[in-house]
């Protein structure tokens, strides 16, 4: 089995004008995107993947760019499908987040449900593990997907989403400070 190696994507420019799908790097994000990559020399993934929205893809370019690979952009990695949204404030948005978190088969924001979403990116996730030879796959995502394969990967209910999310809230604090 190979390891999978998953990571959101860096800091975007938030525009409220614009899409958060389609909210690229911010000069921050990209420098962060470096650090990361430089942090994770010890894993040498073979192969770098991420969903189409510029904020992860070029997450994944600059990741994959360190290693010497290409990064490969897989549409099957999207973020959670919410363009119809808008923009909305944090509190908002982690409000009707843990809505989607808490009625996984219902479309309550966004396009699609937390299990369509779920079952989406998990299909492409063990697609990409299976063919990979036991070799490092690294994954670059959009924060919701990553935490419903986290949280059903771990066997945790869906609604410990909040838990999940201040916990890495917490762990990149943490890393950027190197204090806990």
């Amino acid at each position: 089995m190979s390891c999978l190696i998953l990571v959101r994507h860096a800091l975007p420019n938030i525009d409220p004008d614009v899409p958060s799908v389609d909210w690229t790097l911010s000069v921050s994000g990209r420098e962060a995107a470096t650090k990361l990559a430089e942090a994770l020399a010890g894993y040498s993934p073979r192969v770098v993947l991420g969903g189409p929205e510029p904020k992860v893809i070029g997450t994944a370019e600059i990741i994959a760019e360190h290693f010497g690979l290409r990064a490969r952009m897989v549409p099957a990695l999207a973020e959670h499908a919410r363009r119809s949204a808008g923009y909305v404030s944090q509190a908002d948005f982690e409000a009707a987040v843990g809505l989607l978190f808490d009625s996984p088969a219902q479309v309550v924001y966004g396009e699609e449900s937390a299990d369509i979403a779920h079952e989406r990116f998990a299909s492409a996730i063990d697609r990409a593990l299976a063919v990979q030879d036991n070799n490092p796959v690294l994954a670059v995502t959009g924060g919701t997907v990553n935490s419903l394969l986290f949280l059903a990967a771990a066997g945790l209910a869906r609604s410990l989403y909040g838990a999940v999310s201040a916990c890495q809230l917490r762990w990149c604090s943490t890393a950027r400070t190197g204090k806990s």
